[in-house]
């Protein structure tokens, strides 16, 4: 238990995170312990440390036709990769792309700006063993965010095309990894 709130509160505090009005993940109240001080206890026990491996499928929507527009398959996977590991860095936790795929649908890469589409695309070659990140068009339309997760905890989460390789894309991992605050200030 005091691993996993250590594990908790050092995400927290290692995300550089100024995306939370751009973040459409549902808001959930936090456990009772989290406001806690006394059963935190930083720095009264050796903890062991430890590095988790997390693997990450990525799946790029374009149109029926096949094509993106603003987006290169080489930039998204090592820009999301690098800024994964980069963000989790001091956390003990690094990402590992097992695969990539694309979903050529149009209604997914012009408009996902309902939860019915959301639910949908979070759904859509979702790989079991792997946090899936969907990668949507530069031109998408969503509902006023940048990103969000299925979840909190979640397997799925989506990025707009314009945020893959920002500090939005860190924050909604945070949410996957069952974090509903990704920032202190928040």
């Amino acid at each position: 238990m005091k691993k996993t709130m250590l594990l908790v509160i050092v995400l927290a505090l290692n995300m550089p995170i100024n995306a939370q009005d751009l973040c459409g993940t549902q808001s959930i109240s936090p456990p009772e312990w989290f406001f806690d001080e006394d059963s935190i206890q930083m720095g009264t026990q050796s903890i062991e440390a430890s590095s988790y491996t997390l693997g990450i499928f990525i799946h790029i929507a374009r149109n029926s036709s096949g094509v993106t527009q603003g987006i290169n398959e080489n930039d998204v996977l090592v820009a999301i990769s690098s800024q994964l590991n980069m963000a989790f860095n001091n956390s003990s936790i690094q990402f590992q792309l097992t695969g990539y795929d694309y979903i050529d649908n149009d209604e997914y890469y012009t408009d996902v700006s309902s939860d019915a589409k959301f639910n949908a695309l979070v759904n859509t070659n979702r790989q079991s063993n792997a946090i899936n990140i969907y990668v949507l068009g530069t031109s998408t339309t969503t509902y006023g965010v940048a990103g969000a997760a299925a979840s909190i905890p979640s397997t799925a989460l989506w990025i707009h095309g314009n945020y893959h390789s920002t500090s939005v894309l860190s924050h909604e991992m945070g949410h996957c990894l069952g974090l509903p605050y990704t920032s202190w200030n928040c």
